[in-house]
């Protein structure tokens, strides 16, 4: 994947669902913060889901720009029996989506 040197202006939903199937492929690009591993375990959710979530899941939330110039957004897709979604931050100059946190959706 071509990493650009300059974050765009807008990221609509599909650019950023495409983003975050091709990160996902690479499980080492996926970082999850010690707030989402503790989610997820008090939560009972996998990394694996979170993966799944990552290639496949629907965009609840659009992509907005953060501060340090990365996208935020919420995903969500059903899973291993379970609605989970997960909060995430895309870092489109480092290719690496960073995993706020995951839960399940009632």
């Amino acid at each position: 994947m071509a990493k650009p040197t300059v974050v765009p202006r807008q990221l609509a939903d599909s650019e950023a669902q495409r983003w975050l199937a091709q990160i996902a492929c690479d499980s080492s690009a996926v970082i999850f913060t010690s707030h989402a591993r503790q989610q997820m375990r008090k939560r009972g959710i996998s990394a694996r889901q979170v993966i799944e979530c990552l290639k496949k899941g629907l965009i609840t939330e659009s992509a907005f720009l953060d501060l340090y110039g990365n996208w935020k957004l919420t995903i969500e897709r059903y899973a291993a029996g379970e609605r989970i979604g997960c909060a995430v931050c895309i870092d489109i100059n480092k290719a690496n989506a960073i995993v706020i946190t995951a839960f399940l959706v009632r």
